[in-house]
């Protein structure tokens, strides 16, 4: 798990392929999506719209994946 307050710092673990993070997609997220998967989050109930980002090439971790699997279950 990865905790931090710079979206940088975040930004760069989803694109090495460790993670996938939970971000608010008001601050610009859809222009950096050539090399990420990106879905929505539906009734986050928060102030921004959520997202969930991933890598869209390999190395993607198995948590990742299974997480950002879960996510397109719901419902939009």
């Amino acid at each position: 798990m990865i905790q931090t307050d710079a979206v940088h710092q975040l930004l760069q673990a989803v694109h090495g392929g460790f993670c996938c993070a939970i971000m608010p997609l008001d601050g610009g997220l859809e222009t950096l999506t050539e090399h990420l998967r990106l879905h929505p989050i539906a009734d986050a109930r928060t102030l921004a719209r959520l997202g969930l980002i991933m890598r869209r090439s390999a190395p993607r971790s198995a948590l990742a994946e299974a997480c950002f699997a879960l996510v397109a279950e719901m419902p939009r």
